[in-house]
């Protein structure tokens, strides 16, 4: 497809899936028509809009590089912020309290992004430079505007993508962000209860701390999650001075309109921020719950194991973290590794 057909032909098309065939990277699109990414997370959103029986009937597939001369010729909105996480603490609910922001487009760990910040292929030699143009293209292509005024936009990404900070800024230079993090034995909790993809077997672990690499057959499931949890807060801690700031979970949801709008330069009306409130008051992944908090019960339930490898893993770069938050908050604070 030349670049005008490409514009036309894709109009209310978004990409959903990357994959690698016959050394080529190939992209399927799914059609959203003007409905809007309002699901917590990315891939429901898809998932409803795959199961419509357009999208059942029409399907479309291109090469990367008609994705990446879309977005030269129709580009999406530049991020306006990125969102980064411990996991399990609370990077949700600031995301669905953006997303109620009528000119807000919000994008939540959407899996084309995670695929071309992962990617291998033994077909092909990837360099850094195609991974930029990549992520540029889809990154584009997410946040087209399907109303005509959106002009806020947010990603957030997946809680290992923090150790990925060096290349998003290759590729996004500018945009501020912000890393959620939470007391690690409740994030312990949570994952041990129920966990997230990258303690599953078969995912490509992201840079563990030495003691852990290789030698995860020989380590407990506990023991190698308080291990990669360090490995993404001690990234976060690096990398804070870089246009980052810190938000402590007991923050939440107050530190939304009070702190996070400004630093990330979203002006609201009266109207907009009562939205902000109604949504502060429900389940974030599940909106039909309220919302309770439960970091008592959590503690509740933590196991020997989980303490002590908290203790070892997580408490030490936790404490750090805390410190740089309070100086970030302070006249003229700046934030140290």
């Amino acid at each position: 497809m030349d670049a005008v057909t490409s514009a036309i032909e894709l109009e209310g098309w978004i990409p959903f899936r990357l994959y690698f065939a016959d050394r080529q990277l190939l992209v399927d699109w799914c059609y959203l028509g003007d409905e809007t990414l309002s699901e917590p997370f990315f891939y429901q959103t898809i998932n409803v809009c795959l199961d419509k029986p357009f999208n059942l009937l029409f399907r479309r597939q291109t090469p990367i590089e008609s994705l990446v001369e879309l977005n030269r010729t129709r580009p999406g909105l530049y991020p306006t912020g990125f969102i980064f996480h411990l996991s399990r603490c609370g990077s949700t609910l600031v995301a669905q309290m953006l997303a109620a922001l009528p000119e807000s487009i919000v994008i939540s760990e959407a899996p084309p992004i995670d695929f071309v910040i992962r990617a291998r292929s033994e077909a092909r030699p990837i360099t850094v430079e195609q991974r930029i143009e990549w992520l540029r293209g889809i990154v584009h292509s997410l946040g087209g505007q399907r109303k005509g005024k959106e002009r806020y936009y947010f990603i957030k990404f997946d809680a290992w993508h923090m150790l990925d900070l060096p290349l998003l800024r290759q590729a996004f230079p500018g945009v501020p962000w912000i890393f959620l993090y939470r007391d690690p034995v409740e994030v312990m909790v949570a994952q041990v209860a129920q966990p997230s993809p990258f303690m599953l077997p078969g995912f490509t672990q992201p840079d563990l701390p030495p003691v852990l690499a290789g030698s995860l057959e020989s380590t407990s499931v506990v023991e190698s999650l308080a291990g990669t949890l360090g490995k993404i807060a001690t990234a976060a801690l690096t990398y804070a001075a870089d246009g980052g700031t810190l938000i402590n979970y007991c923050q939440l949801p107050d530190a939304v309109a009070t702190s996070l709008l400004d630093f990330f330069g979203v002006s609201c009306s009266p109207q907009d921020l009562e939205k902000l409130e109604q949504v502060s008051r429900r389940h974030a992944k599940n909106p039909v719950l309220p919302f309770a908090t439960d970091s008592q019960s959590k503690k509740e339930k933590a196991t020997r194991e989980i303490r002590e490898a908290a203790g070892k893993w997580l408490y030490p770069v936790y404490e750090k973290l805390e410190a740089a938050r309070i100086l970030q908050a302070s006249p003229g604070g700046v934030a140290e590794s």
